[in-house]
């Protein structure tokens, strides 16, 4: 599962599966490290602009798409992820 999250919902996840999560600012990213798991990791990048290695059978935004600027995509969103879906 992935997780584009700014909140505790990664963590929450985790009990039920595998989880990776997603944040792209530095500070918090290193806070959110501290709750790193055997089922949940973190990756510190923005998934607007940077690959993400590996397929997922849920992919989950929670308060995250207002913290964007509305911005020109040479992808389509539908492409995007959905050679990302199992």
């Amino acid at each position: 599962m992935l997780v584009l999250v700014r909140d505790f919902l990664a963590l929450e996840l985790s009990r039920k599966g595998e989880v990776v999560g997603i944040e792209r600012e530095e500070g918090l990213f290193e806070f959110l490290k501290s709750f790193e798991n055997d089922r949940l990791r973190f990756l510190n990048i923005d998934f607007l602009k940077d690959d993400i290695e590996g397929k997922f059978d849920t992919i989950v935004f929670s308060y995250i798409l207002h913290d964007f600027e509305p911005r020109p995509s040479s992808k389509k969103p539908s492409s995007y992820w959905s050679r990302m879906a199992r």
